[in-house]
């Protein structure tokens, strides 16, 4: 399995790296950093869709509600790169909450679960949606997103795709003529040789006395509610 690593100018992408599933080359990774810290938007390859990413704390995620025509009042999920990193980032105070997710992460992690958490009073930033009190978490698979993810910290991250369209599956579909005004905001792609599942995650939400499922995905209810019993 192999990952090819775009950087996209005007719309036109160009490809830059080649390289084994394992490990982004140091100079590539540096070039992948630039772009994020300074407010870039990168679609990646991810371990159920593609997906548009930016810093959690940088005017990309403003990009990225541009590149895909999505309402800011649905809130966009974070990508973490460990369950020590996405509890940084939510509310210490609620400890049935932050036992749940650590029974899950140990679970599904790194995988296609996303739990929605109450925010760390330090986690500030506008993810959009109507709660700026919660926010959705996932640890994804993929050692070429771990590494990504170590280096930069945690981002933003939802499907690509322009929205109300079926995400990108392929990486092939991004130079589709009918993608060009989502090209037009993104500066680089990392285009995975193999297609992800397809699948979106599963979403639960973990703060109240019951959970919730708010989206049924590539995990079942009945396997996290099982570890939860």
């Amino acid at each position: 399995m192999r990952f090819t690593w775009f950087q996209v100018a005007g719309g036109i992408a160009g490809a830059k790296a080649e390289f084994a599933a394992e490990r982004i080359p140091a100079h590539t990774l540096e070039e992948m950093a630039g772009i994020y810290t300074s407010g870039g938007v990168v679609a990646i390859a991810t371990d159920t869709v593609y997906g548009l990413s930016a810093l959690v704390d940088g005017e990309g995620i403003s990009k990225v509600f541009a590149a895909k025509g999505r309402p800011r009042g649905v809130a966009l999920p974070v990508f973490a790169p460990s369950i020590e990193a996405a509890l940084s980032l939510c509310d210490p105070g609620d400890l049935r909450a932050n036992e749940r997710l650590r029974t899950l992460g140990s679970a599904f992690w790194p995988g296609a679960l996303t739990v929605v958490m109450g925010r760390a009073s330090t986690f500030t930033a506008d993810l959009g949606g109507p709660d700026s009190s919660s926010v959705g978490i996932r640890v994804p698979r993929g050692a070429v997103l771990a590494q990504l993810l170590e280096r930069v910290g945690p981002f933003v991250a939802t499907s690509a795709n322009l929205h109300g369209r079926p995400p990108i599956t392929r990486s092939e579909e991004f130079f589709r003529a009918e993608n060009a005004p989502l090209m037009d905001h993104v500066d680089g792609i990392l285009s995975d040789a193999l297609p992800p599942i397809g699948t979106p995650s599963t979403v639960v939400d973990l703060r109240g006395a019951d959970i919730q499922i708010l989206r049924q995905g590539a995990i079942s209810e009945e396997s996290i509610r099982s570890l939860l019993a």
